[in-house]
Parts: C-alpha cells; structure tokens; sequence
C-alpha cells in the first residue's frame, strides 16, 4: 500500500517520539518534510525516506533516514 507524502510525515511526526533512538523525546515536532523516497525490492514492502524533523520551541531541525 502506498501513501501520500503528507500521510507519511504525519505518521512519522506521531511515531517518532515513540522509538527508542530518537533522542528528542522531550522536544515536540513542529513539522516533518520528506525530501525522497527509494522503494525497496518488490518482494519488500517497505520504503526508505529522508527526512527533515523540524522540532517545537525555536530548535533546530534534524535529518534522518528512516524505513518506512
């Protein structure tokens, strides 16, 4: 199933805080930009993304690749 770019960053916005790696937990995300998108293989169901984490409260904003 594919979806829209902004489907994707709202979902990223909401999970992120979540995982385990991201060191931000306590900073909320003001916005998240994907800047590209790579399919992998057809047998997978997944994508790789790169995205730009603009963070709440005047911080500066983060890249991260993440599967997605």
């Amino acid at each position: 199933m594919t979806f829209d770019d902004a489907t994707i960053a709202s979902q990223l916005a909401a999970s992120l805080p979540r995982t385990r790696w991201f060191a931000d937990k306590g900073v909320g995300i003001a916005a998240v930009t994907l800047h590209e998108r790579i399919p992998l293989p057809q047998d997978a169901a997944a994508e790789v993304a790169l995205a730009d984490v603009q963070l709440a409260a005047g911080d500066s904003s983060r890249r991260y690749v993440v599967m997605i």
